[in-house]
């Protein structure tokens, strides 16, 4: 799955794209932990990085506001282990 969303993106722009590498870094730990980091991880990028696009693509041919609430919600995650609540809401705010 990441593999996939990672070709799709760096296809559609090449930035989005690095975005997506890098919340690889996210995944990490074992057991509960593991599930925890995938969990968030897959969230990421169903929950926030697609549904922007989804809504972005047919407004504008440059993801601008899919790269600006992937980077932030990317921080929120690295930075804290409810991060992915947080940028589901920002995601949320964002789809308004």
């Amino acid at each position: 799955m990441y593999a996939e969303y990672l070709e799709k993106f760096m296809e559609i722009d090449y930035e989005l794209g690095f975005i997506i590498a890098k919340a690889g870094n996210t995944v990490k730990g074992y057991g509960r932990v593991r599930r925890r980091t995938m969990n968030s991880f897959y969230r990421f990028l169903e929950n926030v990085v697609d549904k922007i696009y989804e809504l972005e693509k047919h407004r504008n041919s440059d993801p601008v506001l899919t790269r600006e609430i992937s980077a932030k919600s990317l921080q929120l995650i690295s930075e804290s282990e409810n991060g992915i609540e947080e940028a589901e809401k920002l995601s949320a705010e964002a789809l308004k």
